[in-house]
């Protein structure tokens, strides 16, 4: 590149820096795929013509743009994996009685998780007023008015199996009737008066 060049691509990258200095008052910390392109694009622009850009350089920018580009998708699939883990973690939460640090009013707050909410620093477990991040609870306990017979899967089991054997001889009652009102009504023959079973 000749100074006449290089002085202009500097002067345009001043104009990108004082651009992206008005949008958002500080410059962004790393180069994301747009910016690599521009770059790209300018080189492209701007390459001196006695010398081309070489195939060898421009293959590996490429790779290099591909490979970030990865990365980039890569680092949102781990961010949205994050969120789902942490979704997964808070729901477990719901009911259960749990004592954290409330830093909005600097002080630990004890109670019920009732909900939870998604903000832009991730999910947070909702305790009574307070919106709690997951990495602020430092206890978690079972409610006071817990009894442990609600949980317990053997005896859920058993009064589901109570519940069943019940409309089980139920079922058996309303058969035997079915079946004694038919043969009774055979039996008769064509009497014109049938008379219903009682139990």
């Amino acid at each position: 590149m000749s100074g006449e060049d290089v002085a202009k691509a500097q002067f345009q990258a001043n104009e990108v820096n004082a651009k992206l200095k008005a949008k958002k008052g500080k410059l962004p910390a790393e180069l994301d795929k747009d910016s690599f392109l521009k770059l790209l694009v300018a080189e492209l622009r701007h390459q001196d013509p006695t010398q081309p850009m070489n195939d060898r350089e421009f293959i590996s920018q490429m790779a290099q743009f591909s490979s970030l580009e990865q990365m980039s998708n890569m680092n949102q699939s781990i961010e949205k994996l994050l969120i789902r883990s942490q979704s997964g973690e808070a729901f477990s939460l719901i009911g259960k009685e749990v004592e954290a640090v409330d830093f909005a009013s600097q002080q630990i707050v004890r109670g019920l998780v009732s909900g939870i909410v998604y903000r832009q620093d991730g999910v947070k477990v909702i305790i009574g007023s307070a919106e709690v991040s997951l990495n602020d609870i430092h206890a978690v306990f079972l409610p006071s008015n817990y009894r442990p017979e609600q949980n317990n899967p053997v005896t859920k089991n058993a009064d589901v199996a109570e519940k069943l054997e019940t409309k089980a001889v139920q079922a058996q009652e309303k058969q035997n009737a079915v079946e004694a009102y038919s043969m009774n009504a055979f039996s008769k023959g064509s009497s014109s008066h049938i008379e219903p079973v009682r139990n």
